[in-house]
């Protein structure tokens, strides 16, 4: 079935010790902490498809980049994952689930997650959209906000991943760790992404990405 085909490749549930439950519950924030280019936002496109296949409808919501910029990430994995699956079946498979995916959007000097919080609950006030993972790329990350993000997961009942831009083996990002309820990171190895499991995660695990598809090539 394309589906498991493409959840057992997914690093996540390997990185969880499988695909039965989500990787992050309800309330609870994890963080995705690598240098500029290495691969975070891809890696959320992909928690964002293992969302939508198997643990409900996902929100992506992106500082700084439009709608369109954020779309393309997702056109790209799309035409990667279709190198490595059959791709009409893939077409198929994503036209089904992608009603469960909403993207929005803020100018980095408008942010603030008062103002997150407002457009996730008209959304759901409206019956418009209502979700269960929220995926937000491009915030300031520091552990006051951090500790802000966790008060939201749990007012909203939500599992939020978060970027945040730092070298893997900075103080900072040991702050974020331990203040995160789930932390990864992610460096350059040769021509793959390696996976640095921190906190909450499967640590024995060792796993290689494609730097392209962000799917897990060997572990």
């Amino acid at each position: 079935m394309l589906v498991n085909e493409i959840l057992d490749q997914n690093p996540i549930h390997l990185l969880n010790g499988g695909r039965t439950e989500a990787a992050l519950k309800p309330g609870e924030v994890g963080v995705v902490i690598a240098k500029p280019g290495v691969g975070k936002t891809a890696l959320l496109v992909q928690f964002a498809l293992d969302s939508m296949l198997i643990n409900g409808p996902v929100i992506h919501a992106s500082i700084g980049d439009p709608v369109a910029k954020v779309t393309v990430w997702y056109d790209e994995m799309l035409s990667h994952l279709a190198k490595r699956f059959d791709g009409v079946a893939l077409g198929q498979l994503w036209a089904q689930n992608l009603q469960k995916r909403f993207i929005m959007t803020f100018k980095a000097e408008r942010f603030s997650l008062a103002g997150l919080e407002e457009r996730i609950a008209d959304l759901s006030s409206q019956n418009i959209f209502t979700a269960k993972v929220l995926l937000l790329d491009g915030l300031e990350l520091t552990t006051d906000n951090m500790a802000a993000l966790k008060e939201l997961a749990k007012k909203l009942d939500m599992a939020i991943w978060v970027t945040a831009t730092a070298e893997v083996e900075s103080d900072y990002a040991k702050e974020l760790t331990a203040a995160a309820d789930r932390s990864m990171g992610l460096r350059h190895t040769g021509n793959y992404v390696e996976v640095l499991p921190f906190k909450g995660l499967k640590d024995s695990v060792s796993l290689h990405l494609d730097p392209q598809s962000m799917l897990v090539t060997n572990n």
